[in-house]
């Protein structure tokens, strides 16, 4: 399967209304493909043919403050 029907668009304007570490999840209803936008400095966007939008594990993720000093954070998967 292509990424013809990735919606590239609709993810970037999602996300622009997201704070960081905000994310969106939209699935295509006439195929077996998830497609994932996550909001950090720049917005990352993924395509996948296999998940689920089921509650996932807690992940540690490294932050930096506006100082410049690095800290971790738990972002929670769902």
């Amino acid at each position: 399967m292509g990424h013809g029907d990735y919606p590239v668009e609709a993810i970037r304007w999602t996300l622009s209304t997201l704070d960081r570490g905000d994310h969106v999840v939209m699935k295509n209803v006439n195929a077996p493909m998830w497609a994932v936008g996550w909001s950090d400095h720049h917005y990352k966007c993924y395509i996948t043919t296999h998940g689920s939008s089921d509650l996932g594990e807690p992940a540690t993720k490294k932050r930096q403050k506006a100082n410049g000093r690095n800290h971790r954070i738990q972002v929670l998967l769902y």
